[in-house]
C-alpha cells in the first residue's frame, strides 16, 4: 500500500515452509475504485465490508468508498476537510466511519524554501474528527467535532457503546502526538 496510488492486488501461494508472493497489479475493483487509497483501508470482519479512503494533495478533500463482501461499491463520496493534509489512517465502527482532519499540512513550497518534509505540523490549527454513518452518501452527513491540537498516525480501535446516561457514544483509541 502507498497513499498516493491504488492498492496492489497480490497472490500468495504457500509451498511447504515458504510463500511465493506475486503482484497482480493495481486493484480497481473492476473499475469501481477511482481514487487513491490510504495506507490503512479497513475490513469489517462481521460483514466483510471493505472501507477505503484517500486524501488529496491537490485540494481540501478526501474520497471515501465502501465495498460490500462481494466487492461491489455500495457507497462513496468526497468529503471536504480544512486543507490538503496527510491522513494516514482512519477508524471505523460497525456503523460509522471516522475521518480525522488533523493539522499535518501539505506545503511543498515551504518545504522547498526551508528544506525538510513536505508535510508540516501546524500547532496553531485545531484537530477535527468527522463522524459519518457508513452508508451516508452526502458530505453534509458528516458531523465534525473539534479537539485540542494533535496528530495521529495510527488508530488502535474504535467502537460504539452507551454511556452511563444511556446515550450512544463512540470510543476511539489512537496514538496521539502533540
Amino acid at each position: 500500500m502507498v497513499e498516493s496510488s491504488l492498492p496492489y492486488h497480490i497472490k500468495i501461494d504457500q509451498k511447504e515452509n515458504s510463500f511465493d508472493i506475486k503482484s497482480i497489479g493495481h486493484e480497481t475493483f473492476g473499475g469501481q475504485l477511482t481514487h487513491n487509497v490510504s495506507a490503512h483501508p479497513k475490513v469489517n470482519h462481521k460483514t466483510g465490508e471493505f472501507y477505503t479512503f484517500g486524501y488529496s494533495m491537490e485540494g481540501a478533500w478526501l474520497s471515501y468508498t465502501l465495498f460490500n463482501k462481494d466487492r461491489k461499491a455500495i457507497n462513496g463520496c468526497n468529503i471536504d476537510i480544512t486543507s490538503a493534509r496527510m491522513i494516514h489512517d482512519f477508524p471505523i465502527t460497525d456503523n460509522y466511519c471516522i475521518f480525522p482532519d488533523l493539522p499535518l499540512e501539505f506545503d511543498p513550497k515551504k518545504a522547498m524554501k526551508e528544506g525538510g518534509f513536505v508535510f508540516k505540523f501546524d500547532a496553531k490549527q485545531p484537530s477535527r474528527y468527522g463522524i459519518m454513518k457508513k452508508l451516508a452518501q452526502q458530505k453534509s452527513a458528516v458531523q465534525w467535532f473539534e479537539m485540542p491540537t494533535h496528530f495521529v498516525f495510527h488508530y488502535v480501535n474504535a467502537w460504539e457503546e452507551k454511556n452511563a446516561e444511556g446515550q450512544d457514544i463512540i470510543v476511539l483509541y489512537g496514538c496521539a502526538q502533540e
